[in-house]
């Protein structure tokens, strides 16, 4: 039997409006500073960042769109979807789980015996995202926890499991 865990449809609306909110902020602050012919330098990085925000954007709302389960839990394995994380992962390949947080985020960050198999899978994009968080000391694959629907659920179903919590890292602490 599949247990399927999505994220929570509020927190992400509320982010896609928080975002669009900001990316026409900075097509307008943009295009003020082009339009008083000053500040160069300000107009071109405020642009750079309102397109980022589109792509942040856009994301969220294929996210919603598509609204598949971020987490799929089965007696075979796990399979973890979204940007970054490698799909369908068999219970024999796990080592454990690691929870941490980093900037007012919780994440629970998954140990894998081969990583880099599961690396090398991925596209270039992914794999430079999954190599962004082991830059920064972290697991490379990870579950958003900020924006799980019902968590506690998601905690019961893993214990089902018996794959381990290895231990808990705090804010700004490296694994």
């Amino acid at each position: 039997m599949e247990e399927k865990f999505y994220n929570s449809k509020t927190k992400m609306v509320l982010a896609f409006i928080f975002l669009t909110l900001l990316t026409i902020g900075s097509f307008y602050f943009a295009i003020i500073l082009a339009l008083s012919g000053e500040e160069i330098f300000m107009m071109i990085f405020t642009f750079i960042l309102a397109i980022i925000l589109i792509l942040c954007t856009y994301t969220i709302l294929k996210r919603l769109i598509k609204h598949e389960p971020i987490v799929i839990l089965s007696k075979n394995g796990i399979t973890l979807n979204g940007p970054g994380n490698p799909g369908f992962v068999p219970w024999e390949d796990f080592e454990g789980f690691v929870p941490y947080k980093y900037q007012m985020s919780r994440f629970l960050g998954i140990i894998l015996k081969n990583e880099e198999h599961y690396i090398d899978k991925l596209s270039g994009r992914a794999r430079k995202l999954v190599g962004l968080n082991q830059r920064m000391g972290f697991p490379p694959f990870n579950i958003s926890l900020s924006y799980l629907k019902n968590e506690n659920e998601f905690f019961e179903a893993l214990e089902k499991y018996e794959i381990p919590i290895l231990i808990q890292i705090e804010e700004g602490q490296n694994l």
